[in-house]
C-alpha cells in the first residue's frame, strides 16, 4: 500500500514539475516583460563588454546603476548570440540553470543516502521534483542572476562534498567565485564549506578555499575596480545599501515560510532522521579529525547540506532591504529541496515497528501535501501555455499596444517597462526604483532629472502607478504632473503621458555620458 501511495505522490510532482518546465520555457519566449528588473538587467547585458559604460558615474546620463558584478551579463551575450535575441537568451540561460541546479540538487540527495539505488534514486527524483515545483521557483524564467548565481554555488559546494582532495578545493574555489561575481551576496555556500571543513578537522582544506577565494575574488575585483576608475565597487557596494525594512522582511519571509511548510518540516525533521539512524554528531566528527574518510561520504554530505540550510537561512534575512522581492528566499527554498529528499531516502525502509511506520507515513504524507498544494498553479501554467489564460492574453495585448504608443513618437521615452524603450530601439534615461533610493539617502541629485521633466525633453511618460513611492520620489511625481498629462490607460497595465501644450520645447535630452548640470 506504502509503495503505490509513493507512486502516485511522485505522478503528482511529475505533473508539477513538467507543468513547470513547460510554462517557464514558455516564457523564455515571451516578447515583454516578465518583471520589472528585467529591463535594466537588459541594458546592462547590451553594454557589459564596455566596462566603463556598464559602471559609469551615477551623476552621468543616463542615470543607471550597474547593481551586480557582469558574469552573468556576459553569458547573457553568449547566449544571446545562440537564440538570437539578448532577451530571450538571458531567459534561456535561467532555464538551463534552474534545470542544472535540479540536477545537482538531486545529486546531494543521492551522495547522502545510504542503501540500495532504488532508494537513493527516490531521494534524488524527490528532491529535484520538490524544487522544480517550489512557488518561489516563478522566479526562474526571468532574466535575471539568480538561477546562475544559485547552480555556481551548488556547484562549488558539490565539489566540497564528493571530492576529498587537495587538488579539487581550488576547483571549488573558482565556482565560490563566479558565483560572488554572478550576485555579490552568494556567500552561504562558502561559509558552510569552510566551517564544515574546520570542524571536520580539515584546516588545510579550509585555509587552501579561503585563500584561493580570497585571492582569486580581490584579483577580479582589483581588475573591475581599475577598468572603471573605481565605479564598479561604488556600483555594487555603495549603491546597493538601500534602507532595511523589519516590516517588510517580516511580510516577505511569512509569506515564504508559508509557501514552504511542507517542504521545510521535511528539511527541519532531518537532525531527528539522522539521530534516529544512529548518526551520532560528536562521534562523526571525532572520526573525520582523527583521519577517517567519511569527509566524502553521506553523513559528510548531510551535515553540510544542514550546514549550508543555516547559512542560506540567515542570508535571507536580507530581503528585509529596499527593493528586495521573493528571489532573495530563492537559496534557501532550493537546499530545503534537498534537506527533504535526504529524509525521503534516509527513511525509505525504515518501517520496523509502529513508530518508525508512522513516521515513514508522516514523511510522504508532507511530500503528498507539498505535491498537492501546486496542483491549481500548474493548470494555470498549462492553460498560459494552451494560450487559453485570459489574464496573460490580455497581459500581451496591453503591452503591445504600449510598445505601439512608444514606437510612436521620435523623441526619448520615459518609462517603468524599460523592456518597452530597449525593444522600441530607444535609451533608458534612468531606472527608477535604484535612482528613488538612491535620490532618498542622498546619493544622487535628482535635479537634473528634474529638470528634464520640466522642460518636457520626453515625447512620453510611461507609468505603471505614480502614486508610488519605490519609483518616483515627490519631487519627480510633481514635475510629471506637472509637465505631463494623463491621454490614455491601457488595461490595469500602463499609464500614457503626454507633454501638456504650455512651455513645450524641442528634445534637448542630455547626450550619454554627460555631467549633471
Amino acid at each position: 500500500m506504502l509503495n503505490v501511495i509513493r507512486a502516485l505522490v511522485v505522478l503528482v510532482l511529475l505533473f508539477d514539475a513538467g507543468a513547470y518546465m513547460c510554462r517557464t520555457w514558455w516564457l523564455t519566449r515571451y516578447p515583454h516583460e516578465l518583471d520589472y528588473g528585467e529591463g535594466i538587467v537588459l541594458w546592462q547585458a547590451a553594454h557589459v563588454f564596455t566596462l566603463r559604460e556598464a559602471y559609469h558615474p551615477i551623476q552621468n546620463f543616463p542615470y543607471i546603476v550597474f547593481h551586480y558584478p557582469p558574469l552573468y551579463h556576459a553569458l547573457s551575450r553568449v547566449a544571446g548570440l545562440i537564440m538570437g535575441d539578448l532577451l530571450q537568451g538571458g531567459r534561456a540561460l535561467t532555464f538551463f540553470c534552474t534545470l542544472a541546479s535540479a540536477l545537482t540538487v538531486a545529486g546531494i540527495a543521492w551522495s547522502a543516502v545510504p542503501g540500495s539505488r532504488t532508494r537513493r534514486s527516490m531521494a534524488a527524483l524527490v528532491a529535484a521534483l520538490l524544487m522544480l515545483r517550489t512557488p518561489s521557483l516563478t522566479w526562474a524564467p526571468n532574466m535575471r542572476v539568480d538561477s546562475t548565481a544559485i547552480l555556481l554555488t551548488l556547484l562549488g559546494l558539490f565539489v566540497v562534498m564528493k571530492w576529498d582532495s587537495h587538488r579539487a578545493t581550488p576547483i571549488a574555489a573558482v565556482l565560490f567565485v563566479a558565483a560572488v561575481f554572478t550576485k555579490q551576496t552568494m556567500i552561504a555556500a562558502p561559509l558552510a564549506a569552510v566551517s564544515m571543513l574546520v570542524v571536520a578537522g580539515c584546516v588545510r582544506r579550509a585555509v587552501i578555499l579561503v585563500t584561493t577565494m580570497v585571492g582569486l575574488g580581490l584579483t577580479v575585483a582589483v581588475v573591475l575596480s581599475t577598468a572603471t576608475d573605481g565605479e564598479f565597487l561604488r556600483h555594487i557596494i555603495r549603491y546597493n545599501q538601500n534602507p532595511f525594512s523589519v516590516r517588510q522582511l517580516i511580510y516577505l519571509l511569512g509569506q515564504n515560510l508559508s509557501e514552504m511548510a511542507f517542504v521545510g518540516l521535511l528539511a527541519l525533521s532531518l537532525p531527528l532522521v539522522l539521530l534516529g539512524g544512529r548518526v551520532s554528531l560528536l562521534r562523526t566528527i571525532r572520526a573525520w579529525r582523527n583521519g577517517a574518510p567519511a569527509r566524502s561520504g553521506r553523513e559528510w554530505v548531510a551535515l553540510v547540506t544542514v550546514t549550508y540550510a543555516l547559512f542560506a537561512f540567515i542570508v535571507s534575512f536580507t530581503a528585509g532591504k529596499a527593493g528586495a522581492w521573493y528571489n532573495y528566499f530563492l537559496e534557501w527554498n532550493i537546499v530545503c529541496c534537498a534537506l527533504a529528499g535526504i529524509v525521503v531516502g534516509r527513511t525509505w525502509r525504515q518501517s520496523r515497528g509502529v513508530r518508525m511506520g508512522w513516521s515513514v507515513a508522516l514523511v510522504w504524507l508532507l511530500v503528498a501535501a507539498a505535491a498537492a498544494g501546486e496542483l491549481r498553479a500548474s493548470r494555470d501554467y498549462l492553460r498560459m501555455v494552451r494560450g487559453t489564460s485570459e489574464s496573460w492574453n490580455q497581459r500581451v495585448q496591453d503591452a503591445d499596444l504600449a510598445l505601439a504608443a512608444v514606437r510612436s513618437v521620435k523623441g526619448p521615452v520615459l518609462a517603468e517597462d524599460m523592456v518597452l524603450l530597449v525593444k522600441a530601439g530607444k535609451d533608458i534615461p534612468w531606472e527608477h526604483a535604484i535612482v528613488t533610493q538612491l535620490a532618498n539617502v542622498g546619493l544622487w541629485d535628482e535635479t537634473p532629472a528634474i529638470a528634464m521633466l520640466e522642460r518636457r525633453v520626453f515625447d512620453l511618460v510611461v507609468v505603471r502607478k505614480l502614486d508610488n513611492p519605490t519609483r518616483y520620489t515627490p519631487t519627480m511625481r510633481r514635475a510629471i504632473e506637472h509637465a505631463y498629462y494623463v491621454a490614455e490607460r491601457i488595461g490595469e497595465s500602463y499609464v500614457i503621458m503626454r507633454p501638456r501644450l504650455a512651455e513645450a520645447t524641442p528634445h534637448d535630452a542630455p547626450r550619454r555620458g554627460a555631467a549633471k548640470e
